[in-house]
C-alpha cells in the first residue's frame, strides 16, 4: 500500500515539482523499496515530458531513463554494502 502511494506521489511530483526533485524522490524510492522497477517507467515519463533531446551537447533523448537504469542496477550492490555495515 505504501508503494502505491509512493508511486502516486512521484507521478504527481513529476508534473508539479522541478525535475531534480522528482529524480531525487525516484532515487530514494529505489533505495527504500525492493525491485522498484517502476522507476524506469517514471524516468521514461520524465524524458517524454521534459527531455529536450540534447544533453551536454549530445543528441540523446533518453538521458534520465538511462541514469535511472544505471542507478537501479547499482542499487543492488549499494544495498548489500549498506546492510553489511549495519
Amino acid at each position: 500500500m505504501i508503494r502505491i502511494f509512493a508511486n502516486l506521489f512521484i507521478i504527481l511530483s513529476i508534473f508539479i515539482l522541478p525535475i531534480y526533485f522528482s529524480i531525487f524522490l525516484i532515487f530514494i524510492a529505489i533505495l527504500i523499496f525492493n525491485n522498484f522497477i517502476e522507476s524506469i517507467v517514471l524516468g521514461y515519463i520524465i524524458d517524454l515530458l521534459y527531455g529536450s533531446g540534447s544533453t551536454f551537447g549530445f543528441h540523446f533523448a533518453y538521458f534520465f531513463t538511462i541514469v535511472i537504469i544505471i542507478f537501479y542496477l547499482l542499487s543492488f550492490k549499494l544495498k548489500k554494502i549498506l546492510r553489511m555495515s549495519l
